[in-house]
């Protein structure tokens, strides 16, 4: 398996990726990874779907 071409960037990149899943609080992780989640969707529609699952799955916590 080929493994994908290492940038400069990428050793910075996961210096912070690391700090971020040890320092912050497991509902901002969710956060940011829901975030992530949306933009990397393939469409409007599909974003839409995304969020209201997930507020779906939060209400369905919380009352």
């Amino acid at each position: 398996m080929a493994s994908r071409p290492k940038f400069p960037l990428d050793e910075e990149l996961n210096e912070l990726a690391n700090r971020a899943v040890k320092e912050l609080p497991k509902s901002m992780l969710r956060a940011l990874l829901l975030y992530i989640e949306i933009l990397a969707a393939p469409d409007g529609a599909a974003a839409a779907v995304i969020a209201e699952k997930a507020v779906a799955k939060v209400r369905g916590r919380h009352g």
